[in-house]
């Protein structure tokens, strides 16, 4: 944060710049939850479903099932690709702090399946929205938002 405050200083064009794509990509944000659509619990993918009641029920084996080979968790930008680089995240962040996922909406556009919940534990808690990637019958990406 220091260093994009020095080079905006340094840069006044930088600075603007800055300050322009701000309220775009807010925008685009906004624009992309907005163009999703609520379904009802019975239309989510059975992967999704699957991957949301393994995290309940602290079952780490059945949530790694829910992922293909190559699944990916994308934590806020960190990327955890690979049954065992989702295993050590969710050791240490996810089912292994009891995590309950609570007051569950769903939402869907094109192939990602959204899952608004309310987070508790022994780790974060908080609302935080997990977009899953489905390919096939398994879960190709969980990405984890607010």
């Amino acid at each position: 944060m220091i260093l994009s405050a020095i080079v905006c200083h340094r840069h006044p064009e930088v600075q603007a710049r800055v300050q322009a794509e701000a309220p775009a990509a807010k925008n685009a944000e906004k624009n992309r939850e907005q163009s999703m659509t609520d379904i009802s619990a019975d239309s989510v993918p059975a992967v999704v479903r699957a991957a949301v009641d393994a995290a309940n029920a602290h079952d780490i084996d059945a949530f790694l099932a829910c992922f293909g080979a190559d699944g990916a968790v994308d934590d806020w930008g960190r990327v955890f690709t690979g049954p065992d680089a989702i295993r050590g995240w969710s050791d240490a962040e996810f089912i292994g702090t009891n995590v309950t996922l609570t007051e569950l909406r769903f939402r869907v556009r094109g192939a990602s399946t959204a899952v608004d919940a309310q987070v508790g534990g022994d780790g974060f808690n908080g609302p935080s929205t997990f977009a899953f990637t489905v390919d096939g019958d398994s879960v190709s990406l969980m990405k984890i938002t607010g």
